[in-house]
């Protein structure tokens, strides 16, 4: 054999290693084209083609860190997620803590005023009704005579009992409701 490969008679090898029939095959691109079209069976060369290779350490390797990187991703995805809701808790305390805090300031100086000496003065002169010396307790006491009432005039009994609206049918009811007029007939 030559460097050309030569066709002519059924089962001539080509350099390729395939056998094929010359007579339909003219070029190296062609031959396995023309096998399969005639209904030849496969070489073992073709049918390693199409079965899975085992996979390379390289692409374990490549698997590997991506999975990994998948659960990593997926793993501060998550902690960025529980810290945005942590940081907005603390946010909602913080606020709820200068409210207590404020609330606490108001209650201490109510109570300072409670103790201190105005305090009580104040509350005697209003609610306890007590005076200092030299004051005079006035106490304004309603007129032993009552004030005369106005008594009601009594009604009528047209304006008691006032005359009964004509019944209405509903059909007219529901004309007026509709068109804002009197039915025509």
């Amino acid at each position: 054999m030559g460097s050309n490969p030569t066709f002519g008679t059924a089962n001539t090898r080509l350099q390729t290693g395939v056998f094929v029939d010359g007579s339909a095959c003219t070029t190296l691109a062609e031959p396995l084209a023309c096998r399969y079209d005639k209904g030849m069976s496969r070489s073992p060369r073709d049918q390693s083609r199409n079965t899975s290779k085992p996979l390379s350490g390289m692409q374990i390797l490549f698997a590997s860190i991506l999975a990994i990187g998948l659960l990593l991703a997926i793993n501060f995805s998550s902690r960025i997620a529980a810290g945005q809701r942590i940081q907005r808790d603390r946010q909602a305390l913080e606020m709820e803590i200068a409210t207590l805090e404020a609330e606490r300031a108001a209650l201490i100086q109510e109570r300072d005023y409670a103790r201190s000496d105005e305090y009580v003065v104040s509350w005697a002169r209003s609610e306890g009704k007590m005076v200092q010396p030299n004051e005079v307790l006035v106490i304004p006491v309603p007129a032993s005579n009552p004030l005369p009432t106005a008594t009601p005039t009594p009604l009528p009994p047209e304006a008691l009992f006032p005359q009964e609206e004509p019944i209405v049918e509903n059909w007219r009811l529901w004309w007026a409701l509709f068109f804002d007029s009197d039915p025509p007939f």
